[in-house]
């Protein structure tokens, strides 16, 4: 859905910690849930959506549009980020607001997973040339 108010922070862990809230107007994307007979909802900026977030749509609406609460209701222009990110299996990269190397299908997380660099044995030395 298109955001109402500048109330909802993104639930993506790196917009909670900064504090980033969803603008009004902007393209938001909505996981709901019960807890206790309470339904719910939780959001994230529309660049925030995973590649296996979209996979979930997929598989959930089985290529049929109506299926995905909100989406009649979607500007033209919003609907067609919608559906180019259904076909390609993940939301465009200039709406992707992590790594783009992880913005593919398959892919997981939001950013590029740093490696740890192997430490030397005790008493190694090393030597700069």
């Amino acid at each position: 859905e298109i955001s109402p108010n500048n109330r909802a922070v993104c639930k993506n862990a790196e917009c909670k910690k900064a504090g980033v809230k969803i603008t009004k107007g902007e393209l938001r994307f909505a996981t709901f849930f019960t807890i206790n007979d309470h339904t719910s909802a939780a959001f994230k900026h529309w660049g925030c959506v995973t590649p296996a977030q979209v996979e979930n749509i997929q598989t959930e609406s089985e290529g049929n549009l109506d299926m995905i609460d909100g989406y009649d209701e979607l500007p033209a222009s919003e609907q067609k980020k919608v559906r180019a990110a259904l076909a390609a299996g993940h939301v465009a990269d200039e709406d992707w607001r992590g790594d783009v190397e992880v913005n593919r299908p398959g892919q997981k997380g939001f950013r590029v997973k740093k490696t740890k660099a192997k430490k030397g044995k005790k008493g190694d030395e090393v030597r700069v040339s």
